[in-house]
């Protein structure tokens, strides 16, 4: 299965020498206890118990089944562009598909965003269970994303450094393939 993640360059660096797992250091500290929900619901619906953090990835973006993220997908996630650009590297990965989780992007805000409205420890997972089911996209212009337990050095496709400029004259819809690719060297072996 295609999937694409942005992680930052020091990660990749440091860990994928063979495979690399997710760190709760790397972590938002007030978003932990959400990402170990995912992590159980990973854990329940893939069947397997080898799940530590979880690494986000992109299956399809923008209402398009398998359609790359554009440089608007890595602004809602990083906001400060100009500073976390230079940081980050995309890839695009082929992984196993039965230790990928998919779901709904936008039900997973909405069931964070609910669990931090009500100050609750975590995610309602009746009421949010549907970012789950079939047809994964909730709207027209929804992200499915995928959550896989780590990123296996030979499962790396494709890298692409993030556009380093000011972020308003970014195009917003420019799919991450027409970034610039990764120099080799630059990339740990």
């Amino acid at each position: 299965m295609r999937l694409w993640t942005i992680q930052e360059r020091s990660f990749i660096d440091a860990n994928v020498a063979e495979a690399a797992i997710g760190d709760w250091d790397r972590t938002p500290q007030n978003w932990r206890q959400y990402y170990a929900w995912m992590a159980k619901q990973w854990t329940a619906r893939v069947g397997r118990d080898d799940m530590t953090v979880p690494i986000w990835c992109w299956h399809s973006c923008n209402g398009i089944h398998e359609a790359c993220p554009t440089v608007g997908t890595f602004c809602m996630l990083m906001g400060d562009w100009d500073y976390y650009a230079p940081k980050m590297v995309v890839l695009e990965l082929n992984v196993p598909e039965e230790i990928s989780l998919l779901s709904s992007y936008s039900r997973w805000n909405q069931a964070v965003d609910d669990a931090i409205d009500h100050h609750a420890e975590t995610i309602d997972g009746d009421q949010f269970d549907d970012m789950f089911e079939t047809p994964l996209f909730k709207h027209d212009l929804d992200d499915i994303q995928a959550v896989i337990p780590k990123i296996e050095r030979s499962w790396i496709t494709r890298k692409w450094l993030l556009p380093a400029c000011d972020a308003k004259d970014l195009d917003w819809e420019l799919p991450c393939r027409k970034f610039t690719k990764m120099p080799e060297q630059e990339f740990r072996s």
